[in-house]
């Protein structure tokens, strides 16, 4: 389903605003800490098989003792707002990340060891963006230098820094990782502290519940930082990092054989690590930008959370709907299950609607065809499934060369009526 994210909205559908969804992620939390506490009882003496781990789990009052943060309406509505900043200052940064292929390379296989020159050569070919630091933010980093950047920071960096209420600003690995999961994910270990486990299963839950029915998250940067030999101790290669910015893949989304590997290694959900996915230079703008539209109080039309595939896309072009395809037959299917509304059935601006029924429809364009030859940009954009809706055939042709009125382009949005839309809720595939 797609959802409806204007921040200060609720509407009559039910779709519900960031606190009822913060609020949501919140009370499961709190239903994991009291699944937690069982377990604790049951496994006092229980501790990760992980290289850094614990001498000794939390105590559960630990854990909701570091819950402060997101403890209260106010905190919660906080927490989004400086997660919608991140985002901002994370979309400026993009440019500075690697390609998911070399990031991975670097997490996995060259973080904690000393590097000759030619490993980060091997990256390099991988799509690596290798980040040399001043020696002077690396051994003695000024006030005002680069959070995330800084060697001498490990684990997790929060965003604002020293303020009460906090996001992940992002996660530094310095040391060699277990890493057990697929190849196109990673795992981070949370550091040693309750509030990195709160913080991470809270981001979890949220990301769950925000992007709902979907496969999205929120965003962490992630940075590798790699030791080189390079002769010279105060030479600024000595130490690199690579970055990436990573999707958060909540517990419902990991796959079952992740999911039972690591029950086995941590015992339970809380002591979990994120499970991450790097992103592309694409990827990772467009999914920052949602998040920052999802913040948008004046937008008439209701935010689209969550992305078609490239095959998705592909598939239900306009130009690929043909008569006798089987997205045709998929069309038909559907009016004849839900028997929708044709576009224009309440459209003052069009002729009166008779109804649409399997033998009439056609497929219509929010942006018309004659318009969009006007402009480059827009022949990219014209057929995809998001710009087209099901209309009668005469409302369609009493169109001409136009578009559809403001009246039909808010049934459609309140209905989520695209054909983008219908591929988001399941409806066609």
């Amino acid at each position: 389903m797609s959802i409806n994210l204007n921040y200060k909205s609720l509407d009559s559908r039910g779709l519900v605003d960031h606190e009822a969804k913060m609020k949501k992620s919140f009370d499961r939390l709190i239903g994991l800490i009291q699944s937690y506490e069982k377990f604790q009882r049951k496994n006092p003496n229980f501790t990760p098989e992980r290289e850094n781990t614990w001498k000794k789990i939390p105590e559960v009052d630990q854990i909701r003792n570091s819950m402060t943060f997101i403890d209260s309406r106010t905190k919660r509505e906080k927490y989004w707002q400086n997660t919608v900043k991140l985002a901002s200052i994370y979309h400026d940064e993009v440019v500075l990340q690697s390609t998911p292929n070399s990031f991975m390379l670097a997490y996995r296989t060259l973080v904690g060891i000393e590097l000759d020159p030619s490993d980060l050569w091997q990256i390099k070919e991988l799509g690596a963006n290798i980040l040399p630091l001043d020696p002077s933010v690396r051994y003695h980093p000024p006030a005002n230098a680069h959070s995330v950047f800084r060697t001498n920071q490990t684990g997790f960096v929060y965003y604002p820094k020293g303020k009460a209420t906090n996001v992940i600003r992002a996660g530094i690995a310095q040391g060699k990782y277990k890493d057990k999961a697929q190849l196109e994910t990673i795992f981070y270990d949370t550091a040693l502290n309750t509030k990195s486990l709160v913080q991470c299963r809270y981001i979890e839950y949220l990301s769950d519940i925000l992007f709902e029915n979907s496969n999205s998250g929120l965003i962490i940067q992630m940075v590798a930082k790699l030791d080189v030999k390079t002769g010279n101790g105060s030479e600024e290669f000595s130490t690199s990092n690579v970055m990436s910015f990573c999707e958060v893949k909540p517990f419902s989304q990991w796959p079952e054989e992740i999911k039972s590997e690591s029950e086995n290694i941590y015992g339970h959900q809380m002591l979990m690590p994120l499970l991450l996915e790097p992103l592309s230079h694409n990827e990772a703008r467009k999914k920052l930008g949602i998040i920052q539209d999802l913040n948008r109080e004046n937008t008439h039309f209701d935010i689209r959370a969550t992305s078609l595939t490239y095959e998705q896309e592909k598939r239900w072009n306009y130009n690929n709907i043909k008569p006798n395809s089987s997205q045709r037959k998929e069309l038909l299917n559907y009016l004849k299950n839900n028997q929708p509304k044709c576009g224009h059935h309440s459209d003052p601006h069009t002729k009166k609607c008779n109804g649409m029924t399997v033998n009439n429809f056609q497929v219509g364009h929010i942006l018309s065809q004659s318009w969009s030859q006007s402009y480059h940009i827009f022949k990219e954009s014209v057929h995809h499934p998001d710009n087209l809706y099901l209309t009668c055939g005469p409302c369609n042709g009493s169109l001409n060369k136009g578009g559809p009125s403001k009246s039909v382009l808010k049934y459609l949005n309140d209905e989520y009526l695209t054909l983008g839309d219908l591929l988001r809720k399941g409806k066609i595939k």
